[in-house]
């Protein structure tokens, strides 16, 4: 399952900032554009008959996925006094755009620090996608699961994607405990929930499919993500590890009962080694490998598509997911 990426950027720009000695602004507003691609190898799914295993790589090409958002904030200090945990509080509210090929989704959101190494976040966005048609390509931007055809039907322009999520998020950087340019050594842990759905087209438990990735129900979803990481004086400014456990908060629920053989509940997990180059205060690229897990089947199942239908989960597959790059520009 292809899975919307890169809110590492975010997650490091939060951790970087949380602990800079100069917390103020120059000025409250700030800008940004942020283009995202990913490249993802083919990976067939291996039959199985239960436990945990790793599929090879079957091709050199799976897809790829590219986006540009712009973002546009505001910041407003609201400090609860001159103590060092609560003197740096602020609030940031936000709009974005972000543009892709087969879809566009606006979307707001705002943040909320009320001690310095605690922060809860909320926001929403909604989106329509169409589909490219070229040759033998087929990039759909939205569609619903056609059980009798067993493919997913193009609901482009007759449907719209939204979402609604909350976040809150501890985060740590030893070098408030000790200061110093090389004492940067950061950890940070979130929890996520998120409603996900379309207008039309997902009702009664029936899947449908959002920028090429497939598989997705309306209802609530959760995310747990975990980073450690060490910040340098360099270009090369952030290396780390991030861990993310996700899954449907009541999947045999959301799904409708001819899907439970897939198993609505299974919990994916994904380990992603990732970099962070800063070439300036305005200009960074974040780079990431990520390793997840997916259902595994009795039966043999592509990758490159999304067999929801007669398929009987059977333990968990390790592959090679992606490599993504993020490059951010602030303004």
């Amino acid at each position: 399952m292809k899975q919307k990426v890169f809110a590492v950027c975010v997650l490091l720009a939060v951790m970087g900032t949380a602990f800079a000695e100069d917390t103020e602004p120059k000025t409250p507003w700030d800008f940004s554009i942020t283009t995202d691609f990913a490249y993802y190898p083919k990976t067939d799914a291996v039959p199985s008959t239960g436990g945990v295993h790793f599929a090879p790589l079957t091709g050199l090409y799976g897809g790829v996925k590219l986006s540009v958002t712009g973002t546009a904030g505001y910041t407003i200090p609201v400090p609860f006094g001159d103590n060092p945990l609560v003197s740096g509080n602020k609030l940031r509210v936000y709009g974005q755009f972000e543009l892709s090929p087969v879809s566009i989704a606006p979307g707001v959101g705002v943040s909320f620090s009320p001690i310095a190494f605690l922060n809860f976040s909320a926001g929403s966005s909604i989106g329509i996608g169409w589909t490219i048609k070229a040759g033998s390509l087929n990039l759909q931007g939205i569609a619903a699961w056609n059980p009798i055809a067993a493919a997913y039907d193009d609901r482009a322009f007759k449907s719209a994607f939204w979402e609604a999520w909350f976040q809150s998020a501890f985060m740590f950087d030893f070098a408030a405990v000790k200061p110093g340019d090389w004492n940067h050594i950061v950890a940070y842990a979130a929890y996520k929930l998120a409603y996900q759905g379309i207008t039309s087209g997902g009702e009664n438990g029936n899947p449908w499919l959002y920028q090429l990735a497939g598989e997705k129900i309306n209802g609530w979803q959760y995310s747990v993500s975990f980073i450690a990481a060490y910040q340098m004086p360099l270009v090369l400014q952030t290396v780390g590890v991030q861990t993310e456990l996700s899954g449907q908060l009541n999947g045999t629920k959301d799904f409708a009962a001819r899907y439970h053989s897939m198993n609505p509940n299974f919990m994916t997990i994904s380990i992603s080694p990732i970099m962070v180059f800063e070439f300036s205060k305005k200009d960074s690229l974040t780079l990431q490998f990520k390793f997840a897990s997916r259902r595994s089947y009795t039966e043999k199942a592509s990758a490159s598509k999304d067999v929801l239908t007669g398929l009987q989960q059977s333990g968990r597959e390790w592959y090679f997911n992606r490599i993504a790059l993020s490059y951010r520009h602030g303004f």
